[in-house]
């Protein structure tokens, strides 16, 4: 039942278009947590080129985009304006929806939820393994969709399972930011001394102790179906906090 934007390529791929209509498509790259009109967009045709709703390049004969033309095609700019509303009145209407990542609809599978995936106001995440292995001071919630009451077990971690380290442990070698680590391979990670975990489920708190040989901390817990919220706080003596960039999820 549900409508899909756009239209079929299969008849591109099939060769059996003679002609296909020019149409007015929209990007953006919003990374806020409430979306802004006109925020770092684009509104696209074969020919224009409509940029954060004023900058118009005729991208024929300005691929690079280096003159804007808007003052001269008035009409045009009204046009993708036009279809940029168009878009946002029909996109808006999800604003105020949950985003959540459904959980347990089959025993025994795990799944893992990761930072990028949090929300939170600031929009602040370890998006990256440069930031993962250099202990990003960062936390939010997980949106999820529970299928099926039942108990399911929670595992955090500091470190993917991939990594197979201790929570307290770091990497040899100096740290790298990103752009760094996709020319020349990766860097060291910092080891941060964690000594309890917390996982939130709703409303409701459970605590453990973390040792230093221990890669995970993990709790099993009986949650209700339907939607609600999960966080992760991993922390220190010294007052240090982060969430867990890795938590592995299974129904039980």
């Amino acid at each position: 039942n549900h409508v899909f934007d756009g239209v079929s390529l299969a008849p591109l791929l099939r060769g059996d278009a003679e002609s296909w209509p020019d149409r007015i498509m929209v990007t953006d790259s919003q990374r806020v947590a409430y979306p802004i009109k006109w925020r770092q967009s684009a509104v696209m045709t074969r020919r224009w080129r409509l940029v954060n709703g004023t900058e118009l390049y005729d991208v024929l004969v300005d691929p690079g985009q280096g003159h804007d033309v808007a003052d001269d095609h008035h009409e045009v700019v009204a046009r993708l304006r036009s279809g940029y509303d168009a878009w946002w009145n029909e996109v808006s209407r999800q604003f105020d929806a949950t985003i959540p990542i459904a959980l347990g609809r089959e025993v025994g599978v795990t799944e893992c939820l990761t930072t990028h995936d949090w929300r939170n106001d600031p929009v602040a995440c370890a998006w990256n393994q440069s930031d993962v292995r250099a202990g990003m001071v960062c936390n939010g919630y997980w949106e999820v969709d529970i299928a099926c009451a039942g108990w399911y077990r929670f595992e955090l971690r500091r470190w993917p399972r991939e990594e197979d380290r201790e929570m307290v442990a770091g990497i040899a070698g100096p740290l790298k930011p990103f752009s760094a680590d996709i020319q020349h391979g990766w860097g060291g990670g910092r080891a941060v001394a964690l000594t309890s975990g917390r996982l939130r489920v709703g409303d409701r708190t459970w605590d453990q102790p973390i040792g230093r040989d221990q890669k995970a901390v993990a709790f099993e817990v009986l949650c209700e179906a339907g939607e609600t919220q999960v966080q992760s706080y991993l922390r220190g003596d010294a007052g240090d906090e982060i969430g867990a960039y890795y938590v592995y999820i299974t129904r039980l």
